[in-house]
């Protein structure tokens, strides 16, 4: 679980390689799944809460 946060100088993305989970970004929730990648734009509110065992990828780009 990651709790609402942002970064504000950072972009993030998951790529979801095993298991189910629920992607909150800004106000709209995201049912996530196996093969879904998501994409989260910096200053963006974010949280993240797994409904099963979870395997993902997280990367974060640093934007100046």
């Amino acid at each position: 679980m990651a709790k609402e946060h942002l970064h504000p100088t950072m972009e993030e993305f998951f790529l979801f390689q095993k298991g189910d989970a629920i992607m909150t970004v800004g106000k709209k929730q995201i049912m996530c799944s196996s093969g879904d990648f998501i994409s989260i734009p910096t200053n963006t509110l974010h949280s993240l809460k797994a409904t099963t065992d979870i395997e993902i990828i997280t990367i974060g780009c640093v934007i100046k």
